[in-house]
């Protein structure tokens, strides 16, 4: 350029020139496509200068930005811009900015592998660091800084080096400047030379280095007014921005993370949390797994899996923080490597959201012993495919003690030498003894021995090593005498304080002050962070609200809940003067303290937070939630958020947990009394989650009868649709599996006038069928089933309607109710319509026809038990009934409560009590389990145990 000094032109072209140096040429240009599962989180890094751009950063913030979001949520996708205009606090050194937008950029590409990045350019470049506003330490870690503006650091960073796909730059034509006055033209434009050689050379390197596709020019005007903050106010190109920026990244948003529809195929969604799992594993292969804490080095451990005369169950157990995923990843991490040939599935329990679910847990493993969608979380379908196994298969499950339910019947009894299971589980949980009495062999079963002394000395080593700091001989001493130096969670936590410990000719005192106690030293941790802590409040609320939660915090609810300014302006006004997400500068300085205690952050989470280790969540309490009344305020504030957030499935998560947390009764029936929540948690058999939330509200379900009554009263009053005659079918059903058939009954007469209306078979069906059973067991239960023709007429209406349709659910139906009429029939005092009771016997059979027996069949062996009056053949009915449960359907729990009832009511009449309190005990039992112990069934099973004892 004429006129630009040669010397500042070498400067500029050699710190270009080693920032190039250090570009990725053999990254892959190539999309990263992510497979879904669940929801992700999408973090997009503004950069620019600020004062220059400050009208095109409101664009994106108020009007692009929001659009984005709109799009991300409807594709399970959180978005989180980062917009450092918040993050640069005035007085800031050099070292704290580069680090702050560094960090910000590296959280990037932790989350989306390669940044979502937005540059915008003109003619300033912004400020450059000089050399000795730089630390060392700074340079060490960033070589090629020197000579660049800390706008230039974050393209280098964010886009250059990586070669990023995911970058956009909008840059301003620089002729715009001719539309502005005089006065106005520093905003936009540095008088240096060097400035302007700077700003020339980076819109070179932009352009020589990215794709056309990814470069956006524009050109813009001086519209003749300021903004309320005296800013120019630009015009002429916010169409072309929006349509610009709003394609680019929604089309990278999608080929990064493309969204599963309903319907397809989910091995996609398995894929991606094994994917997680693995990240897991690998996270956890630290250094405790490689000591000898097992009963054995691991190297050794091998051996379990080839040699024949091991078992095949090792059940592995200790006290909480020792150090168990850390074993079993660093023993999987070995095994895969060493042993291609072996099939293996892990599962860490509570690593990521969900998987302490038993059900998914179940389904994973079904999907990896590639059992067919129907039976993929089939019990005993898993069961049966795992004895049956012909190659060698490895299935190694971490905590499985923190399961939602203990179930252990997927593990046979017998296991195959082919097939190793390896289970970890904490030492007061009394899991691995469950397994050994239900396993018929002999289970490998260890704990988990303490470090020694060798053993915690390398730990403490090669821990601090890693930061060139080391402990004297004294030092060294008085930690390995701690008390808890025998735990690996307390030594890591030691470690760390004394890491960033300043004082060096304290430490010794440090070291002896240490407290043994884990949750006590955690406070001392946390009252470290308040002291340290720029937002000491907002620190505490983040912990606070994390914990509180029910499972979890997304990063976005976060940010938003944690944005709430002061009640001292009314609405409108602080929605003008405060964002409505907290500023990305506050909360890197939150998550930078909390990020380690914090479970860590997989894929499948989507940026959810939760804590990890339980003592730290003991800690929190201790310290901030020492009142009923503190935590009921941070339940208040989640309640509030949770009730108007649009995301259903997160909804249901959190909301009337809250609800019940601050006992707010009333709030919670509005919400149990929405047609759009009751189908989230409905399930045709048994909607276990939704009546337990009821039980809650009223224990004799009489207020959700009345609810759903009224709000039936509400669906009728609206425009006829299939929606709302399934909605009020649904209601019916839903009483009935509370029992109050009298509800149902009301309901379906509601509903009866509409009947005629509705094309669809599916619908129909239901109707009848609901029908049915509210007749049939209201009757039932007033003794006014004999001679009933009334209701023998509805019953083979319905069984006509039903059998006419040739679909899976009309058939299913149809079979309920044959079954029905045979009992009803049974129950005759008429001989003629007693007689009735063989035909209907017959067809209930003959609509199965299935090998083995099928639990219809069961039932219909079940009811010629009930109804036969002689009591010998009747306890052969009862003793078939028992050996078919037993060789078939030794884990269909429903049927093991119906069973138990008939069996333990016969032994009951007979005077065996102490044979019937087993059977009604175990009933007890199961129905707690499946129902609760608020539902009728398990106090008429209490009734009758009771009755038995006596």
């Amino acid at each position: 350029m004429p006129g630009i000094d040669n010397q500042i032109i070498t400067a500029v072209d050699q710190a270009w020139s080693k920032a190039l140096s250090t570009v990725n040429n053999s990254r892959s240009q190539g999309s990263v496509s992510k497979t879904r599962s669940g929801w992700k989180t999408i973090r997009l890094f503004v950069s620019s200068t600020f004062h220059d751009f400050q009208y095109e950063r409101d664009i994106l913030v108020k009007k692009i930005f929001p659009h984005l979001k709109a799009w991300c949520l409807q594709h399970h996708l959180n978005f989180i811009e980062i917009d450092l205009r918040w993050g640069i606090v005035r007085g800031m050194d050099a070292d704290a900015m580069i680090q702050s937008c560094m960090n910000e950029i590296d959280r990037c590409y932790e989350e989306n592998v390669f940044p979502f990045f937005l540059c915008m350019l003109s003619q300033r470049i912004g400020w450059v660091p000089k050399p000795d506003e730089v630390s060392d330490r700074t340079r060490q870690h960033f070589q090629w800084i020197d000579g660049l503006s800390i706008t230039e650091m974050e393209v280098v960073h964010g886009a250059l080096r990586s070669r990023n796909h995911n970058a956009i730059f909008l840059l301003r034509d620089t002729a715009f400047i001719n539309s502005l006055p005089d006065a106005l033209k520093s905003v936009f434009v540095h008088s240096s030379s060097l400035n302007s050689y700077k700003a020339k050379k980076f819109r070179d390197v932009i352009t020589q280095n990215f794709d056309e596709t990814q470069i956006v020019n524009y050109y813009a005007k001086f519209s003749g007014d300021l903004d309320a903050s005296g800013t120019p106010k630009l015009e002429g190109f916010e169409e072309l921005l929006q349509d610009k920026v709003l394609n680019f990244f929604i089309q990278r948003f999608s080929e990064q993370y493309p969204k599963i529809e309903e319907g397809e195929d989910h091995d996609s969604i398995w894929a991606s949390v094994k994917y997680e799992h693995e990240a897991f594993l690998k996270s956890e292969a630290s250094l405790i797994g490689q000591l000898p804490v097992w009963d054995r080095p691991v190297e050794n451990q091998m051996e379990f899996l080839h040699a024949k005369e091991y078992n095949s169950i090792y059940l592995l157990y200790a006290k909480s923080g020792s150090g168990k995923s850390s074993c079993l990843s660093v023993f999987l991490d070995a095994a895969i490597k060493h042993n291609p040939n072996i099939s293996t599935f892990y599962h860490f329990t509570g690593a990521l959201p969900n998987s302490t679910n038993i059900k998914n847990f179940l389904s994973r493993l079904g999907d990896f012993l590639k059992l067919n969608s129907k039976d993929i979380d089939n019990v005993s379908a898993i069961k049966d495919t795992i004895c049956n196994l012909k190659y060698p298969v490895l299935i190694a499950v971490d905590a499985f003690d923190q399961m939602t339910e203990k179930n252990i019947a997927w593990i046979p009894g017998s296991v195959p030498s082919n097939v190793k299971i390896i289970i970890t589980c904490g030492l007061e949980s009394r899991v691995h003894q469950m397994i050994q009495q239900s396993y018929d062999g002999k289970c490998i079963s260890k704990e988990l021995i303490t470090i020694d002394t060798h053993g915690k000395m390398r730990i403490i080593t090669e821990t601090l090593g890693k930061y060139n700091k080391t402990l004297d001989h004294q030092q060294m001493s008085l930690l390995l005498n701690k008390k808890s130096s025998n735990s690996y969670y307390w030594l890591s936590l030691a470690c760390e304080e004394l890491r960033v410990f300043g004082h060096f000719e304290m430490l010794t005192d440090k070291i002896k002050n240490l407290p043994d106690d884990l949750v006590e030293f955690q406070c001392q941790i946390l009252e470290r962070f308040e002291m340290e802590q720029k937002y000491e409040d907002l620190f505490i609320t983040t912990l606070c609200l994390i914990l509180t939660s029910k499972t979890g915090l997304l990063e976005v609810e976060l940010l938003e809940l944690l944005a709430e300014p002061p009640n001292l302006l009314p609405p409108d006004l602080r929605e003008l003067k405060y964002p409505k997400t907290l500023p990305i500068n506050k909360w890197s300085e939150i998550f930078r303290d909390i990020r380690p205690f914090l479970l860590p952050m997989g894929d499948v989470r989507g940026g959810r937070l939760k804590i990890y280790h339980k003592t730290f969540g003991q800690a929190i309490e201790k310290r901030y939630l020492t009142s009923n009344d503190s935590r009921m305020w941070f339940n208040k504030k989640l309640g509030d958020y949770f009730s108007k957030c649009s995301v259903l499935e997160r909804k249901v998560e959190e909301y009337p947990y809250h609800l019940i947390d601050i006992q707010d009764w009333e709030n919670l029936i509005i919400y149990l009394s929405n047609t759009d929540i009751i189908r989230l948690y409905y399930n045709t058999t048994y909607s276990k989650q939704l009546l337990e939330l009821w039980s809650l509200v009223d224990p004799t379900f009489n207020k959700m009868a009345d609810s759903y009554e009224d709000l039936t009263e509400r669906l009728i009053s609206t425009e006829f649709s299939e929606e709302t005659f399934g909605n009020m079918l649904m209601l019916a059903s839903m009483c009935n599996q509370i029992e109050k058939y009298e509800t149902a009954k009301t309901v379906i007469e509601i509903c009866k006038g509409d009947l005629f209306l509705v094309r669809n078979d599916s619908l129909v069906c239901t109707y009848h069928f609901t029908n049915a059973i509210a007749q049939y067991y209201y009757e039932f239960a007033n003794s006014n089933i004999s001679n009933n023709y009334a209701l023998k007429y509805s019953l083979e209406a319905a069984y006509i309607a039903t059998s006419s349709m040739y679909n899976d659910h009309a058939i299913s139906t149809s079979n309920e109710i044959t079954k029905l009429l045979m009992n009803f029939f049974y129950l005759q005092t008429d001989l003629a319509l007693k007689q009735e009771a063989i035909y209907w016997r017959s067809k209930a059979l003959e609509t199965s026809g299935q090998s083995p027996v099928s639990a219809h069949d069961l039932d219909v062996f079940l009811s010629d038990a009930v109804h036969e009056d002689n009591n010998y053949q009747k306890e052969k009915h009862l003793d078939k009934c028992e050996s078919i449960i037993k060789n078939n359907f030794s884990e269909d729990q429903l049927i093991q409560i119906k069973f138990n009832e008939v069996k333990g009511k016969y032994l009951l009449n007979q005077r065996r009590k102490r044979e019937a309190l087993k059977y009604f005990n175990d009933s007890l039992q199961i129905i707690e389990t499946v129902f609760g112990k608020f539902h009728p069934k398990y106090h008429v099973m209490e009734a009758l145990f009771n009755e038995s004892k006596l």
